[in-house]
């Protein structure tokens, strides 16, 4: 019998104590800075994903370096661990490796957008 490939815990689309912890207990501050990550999250996948098909390794470890800032502040786990795992990956400019994690962010992305529009 084959052994089966280790699965990742699943981590929370968002961890709104954190989210309220880094910005004071201000639940309007905490949805703020969500909804402009929100905001900015198509235009930076487009970014990394053009700096990983020029091979531009470099940019594509500072894009992944400002998202995962990002991410830890707004609280959103399962995002912030996919981008510091791409973050890892730029920097070993393996590109095999950095087209999975682009993927695994980018799906991480869709999710939280997904379970955003359910909840308007």
């Amino acid at each position: 019998m084959e052994p089966q490939p280790r699965k990742e815990p699943s981590l929370p689309l968002r961890d709104i104590e954190h989210a309220l912890s880094v910005a004071g207990g201000s639940r309007k501050l905490a949805d703020k800075l969500f909804f402009a990550l929100q905001q900015e999250l198509p235009k930076q996948l487009e970014s990394m994903r053009r700096q990983a098909a020029e091979n531009g390794w470099d940019e594509l470890w500072n894009l992944a370096h400002r998202m995962h800032g990002s991410t830890a502040l707004c609280g959103v786990p399962a995002l912030n661990q996919a981008v510091e795992k791409l973050e890892h990956a730029a920097k070993s400019a393996r590109p095999e490796e950095i087209d999975r994690r682009l993927e695994q962010v980018a799906a991480e992305i869709g999710r939280l957008q997904r379970s955003q529009a359910l909840s308007l």
